[in-house]
């Protein structure tokens, strides 16, 4: 039924704007690019499943942990990651999601390792041939022109040894200068040494950005001279774990997704809640016309507690680019109309048992500290816990 689903809605999301692989070359989706733990193949095979269903159509898996496509991309797959990509191509097919895997080389590659790095790209793009990304961000070294001559060579035999197996393969490379639109030493001789066919990442005028606008992309295209694909840190919570972005989709403008190569989510390790921000993304993007997708998604994780879900996102309404938060109302939860956030926080507690183990699993920190919460809110008591949740209460 799900399979069906995903069907009809590939067809649907083509006439309204939103592509499924092959139909007009726009890619929206998630990328696995967080600091943290990778996820398992069961994870990514329910994000899989979910991602298609709401007419998503991409997933790369860029995890900055894994350290056979990151620190140990020299060393040989082992046969369990192998097996693990072999699977994760064929679930990916089958709910119409282009699987892209990628390699970080790191800071410690060099010229005289082109050839080892053309090699292993080659034996993973055979998971899937249309697609691969070469990774140089956060590489912590000066961005030097040498350096940008270097990786724009390395990208381009990439290319070339990919389009060996499929002479349409694309290749995405995030350079080392991958926000604003400053043309540094790095960034001009990346770019005028890189083959125009080569699509670039590009995370907004910052790191983390508030709004991502039609203006700061069409400036950084014309930097670029070539097709550019928008890597947005929404909603990756590696730089403030305790945090959820849960909010709209907001501050980004549709004409970025219609006028790049693709809209790419960087979801957080807490995978089954990121299907959240990926329903609002899907909703943003006007993928269906039969409804809200955030209501199918939130139906689907929790089925039996609508109410509490509806608290969660209340309580989280955070959208992108907000880099700090405090859960709201903490401050008036210690006055006399605290009444109305108890009532939430109570709610929060119970998604503690929601028969999904990942997902009980990705909320656990929040729903422990929803009831260290409520139970400061019932007694007025500020506790060692929760002032290690909430800082900002130590004057309180």
């Amino acid at each position: 039924m799900q399979q069906l689903t995903s069907l009809l809605l590939g067809f649907v999301v083509g006439l309204f704007g939103v592509s499924g692989p092959g139909q007009t070359g726009r890619n929206f989706g998630a990328i696995e690019g967080y600091y943290g733990k990778p996820l398992s193949l069961e994870r990514r095979t329910s994000l899989v499943r979910t991602m298609g269903s709401i007419g998503l159509n991409f997933f790369m898996v860029a995890p900055k942990n894994e350290p056979h496509l990151a620190k140990k991309w020299r060393d040989d797959l082992p046969e369990t990651l192998r097996a693990e990509m072999s699977q994760l191509a064929v679930i990916c097919k089958e709910n119409g999601i282009e699987l892209c895997l990628s390699i970080s080389p790191g800071s410690r590659f060099h010229k005289g390792e082109i050839a080892l790095l053309v090699k292993r790209v080659y034996q993973l793009s055979s998971y899937n041939p249309n697609c691969f990304a070469l990774l140089f961000d956060d590489i912590g070294v000066l961005r030097s022109g040498n350096l940008g001559k270097l990786h724009a060579e390395a990208s381009n035999a990439v290319l070339s040894s990919i389009r060996k197996r499929n002479p349409f393969a694309r290749l995405l490379v995030c350079p080392t200068q991958y926000f604003g639109s400053r043309k540094s030493e790095y960034l001009c001789n990346f770019l005028v040494n890189l083959d125009r066919s080569i699509t670039i990442f590009w995370t907004g005028p910052d790191v983390v950005p508030e709004e991502i606008g039609n203006q700061s992309f069409a400036d950084f295209r014309k930097v670029a001279g070539r097709d550019v694909v928008v890597w947005d840190n929404y909603p990756v919570n590696d730089f403030n774990p305790k945090c959820l972005w849960l909010g709209e989709y907001y501050g980004r403008h549709i004409g970025v997704a219609r006028k790049s190569f693709g809209l790419l989510l960087n979801i957080s390790e807490r995978s089954e809640i990121s299907k959240i921000s990926l329903a609002r993304f899907a909703d943003f993007l006007g993928a269906s016309p039969c409804g809200s997708m955030l209501a199918y998604v939130m139906g689907d994780l929790f089925p039996l507690h609508k109410e509490a879900a509806n608290s969660l996102l209340k309580i989280f309404d955070v959208r992108p680019g907000r880099k700090t938060f405090s859960w709201s109302g903490v401050a008036a939860s210690f006055s006399d109309d605290g009444e109305f956030l108890l009532k939430d926080l109570l709610a929060i507690a119970t998604l503690s048992q929601v028969g999904n183990r990942m997902l009980e699993e990705d909320l656990y920190p929040w729903t422990e500290s929803a009831k260290i919460l409520s139970d400061a809110i019932s007694t007025k008591k500020i506790t060692p816990n929760l002032l290690d949740w909430f800082p900002t209460l130590k004057n309180k």
